[in-house]
């Protein structure tokens, strides 16, 4: 099902909302990801060669929590 969403990203080129907890899920797929925490943007994150390049406290430790 991944390789399925991120062959109709590339093909298409169509942005894909994905919506997931698992970090490993944003790493294989995502070029941006947004941190929401308690139903508000905290930040919008570059995913780069598969690391997620967060700012804020709250995205640094899920980074490094997983």
């Amino acid at each position: 099902m991944l390789t399925c969403l991120r062959d109709i990203n590339e093909q298409l080129g169509v942005t894909i909302v994905i919506v997931t907890h698992e970090m490993s899920v944003i790493r294989r797929l995502c070029d941006r990801a947004a941190l929401l925490h308690q139903g508000q943007l905290l930040e919008v994150a570059d995913v780069q060669d598969g690391l997620i390049q967060a700012t804020t406290p709250i995205g640094k430790g899920l980074v490094v929590e997983d």
